[in-house]
């Protein structure tokens, strides 16, 4: 697009309308850009900029990148080729096999470029080349560039741009960047809850629920109830659900213990799940739910946002709930959700006080550390550069936030400074945590 040295050009393996890609084989995210759909862009753009350059536009018959999408964005780009009289500068071939350049599709590229870069003459079949041992393709003493004088890691890379581009602002400013992604109030009336199921306990009665946090997108949760009829305090916990956890022994505690717990002690809890939750540990470590944050990235909004605005919504269904008191409603969390948690208490704080349980404690530090775990989970573009962790602290008031075991993004416990931590003793029960939290 943006170099006149480039003559032709011959892509494959990728090519694809988003039409395709946003609900199929979604890209890795170094293939997408930011607000891309939200632009009013798609694949064929890309083509038509660079108009009439001579495209041959590459697909396989197996690839997971369809042909088929592959085919919508040449068509698209054909038709602009054709208003400029260039319809025989861009063509289309899907070569035989899965994701990759099989041979036929070889063939086509030598065709394709001999055509327009030596005037259609020489040989454009495909011969076979002496293919060089690992050892033979070896040219840096330890088999990559890391140990090389002068090389430096992606994340000190990143780091240093961090660095270099820091401005710290101040709380006017954070409460106006979350409003504008929409995690504040919503000024509208509470969602209406559909009971599923209700099912009586000793000490309370539970209760499946489903509601809608924005028309279109469900949330499903338990509602914890104790008896009475007076109105109770309550408190929101978002889902953590009990499953496997690799390389360890132990599995998972779900949170369902918790708000049982907190309920028989005489709260209504509701315990959901925002949109499109990751559990509590998939399986995939240092990866978390990458294909929904840049599906949300694309359509120039914000996954951690949305989320945080589920949980307002969820406070919003507990403070017109009957039994409950309104100004009686705490939150619990564990993990990078409790980020969200933090998020949706940080403008016109609704939340008498907060949980967090082994929750990440600065941006900065996933920024300048060499692995992060779920940090999909968590950005929000920018915001790293002006506020961190603490600020949102600060913003939904240092002393009504209860820290247990503060962590890095790779779910280590870590110290911090300053005693605002509780951190647990091996084996403690949630019991005397659970009192210092209501207290």
């Amino acid at each position: 697009m943006f170099d006149d040295r480039t003559k032709a050009a011959a892509p494959g393996c990728f090519i694809n309308s988003f039409r395709t890609l946003f609900t199929g084989p979604t890209a890795d995210s170094e293939m997408s850009f930011p607000r891309f759909l939200a632009s009013g862009l798609d694949m064929a753009d890309f083509f038509t900029a660079a108009a009439p350059l001579p495209w041959l536009m590459m697909a396989t018959t197996e690839d997971y990148f369809a042909p088929a999408g592959a085919r919508m964005v040449y068509e698209k780009a054909r038709r602009f080729y054709s208003l400029q009289d260039a319809a025989d500068r861009i063509q289309f071939f899907a070569g035989t096999g899965p994701h990759g350049t099989p041979r036929d599709s070889r063939e086509q590229i030598y065709v394709w470029l001999t055509r327009w870069l030596k005037n259609g003459e020489g040989d454009t079949h495909d011969i076979p080349v002496k293919l060089l041992t690992n050892l033979e393709l070896q040219v840096t003493a330890g088999g990559n560039v890391d140990g090389e004088p002068g090389s430096r890691k992606v994340y000190q890379a990143i780091a240093d741009e961090f660095h270099s581009r820091h401005q710290p602002k101040g709380a006017p400013e954070l409460r106006a960047e979350l409003r504008q992604l929409g995690v504040a109030a919503t000024g509208g009336a509470a969602p209406r809850a559909e009971t599923l199921s209700s099912n009586a306990h000793a000490a309370f009665r539970v209760e499946e629920i489903r509601f809608e946090t924005e028309p279109g997108v469900p949330a499903t949760g338990r509602l914890y109830v104790p008896p009475g009829t007076s109105r109770k305090p309550a408190i929101v916990i978002v889902e953590e659900k009990r499953l496997p956890v690799p390389l360890f022994v132990q599995r998972c505690q779900s949170t369902a213990a918790v708000a049982e717990t907190m309920a028989a002690a005489g709260h209504v809890v509701l315990e959901f799940t925002p949109r499109d939750s990751p559990d509590a540990n998939e399986g995939r470590l240092f990866l978390g739910d990458r294909v929904t944050n840049e599906c949300v990235d694309l359509i120039g909004r914000n996954l951690p946002a949305l989320r945080a605005f589920d949980v307002r919504r969820a406070i919003d269904l507990l403070a017109a709930w009957p039994d409950v008191d309104a100004g009686s409603i705490r939150g619990y969390a564990r993990g990078v959700k409790g980020l969200w948690m933090l998020l949706a208490d940080a403008v016109d704080p609704p939340l008498t006080r907060i949980w967090l349980h082994r929750t990440p404690t600065s941006f900065a530090a996933a920024l300048t550390s060499p692995l992060t775990s779920h940090l999909f989970d968590a950005p929000i573009p920018g915001f790293a550069l002006h506020w961190d962790i603490a600020d949102l602290v600060e913003a939904a008031g240092r002393g009504r936030v209860f820290w247990t075991d503060p962590t890095n993004w790779i779910n280590r416990v870590v110290p911090q400074p300053g005693g605002a931590y509780r951190y647990r003793i091996v084996g403690e029960s949630d019991a005397p945590l659970l009192e210092e939290f209501l207290r």
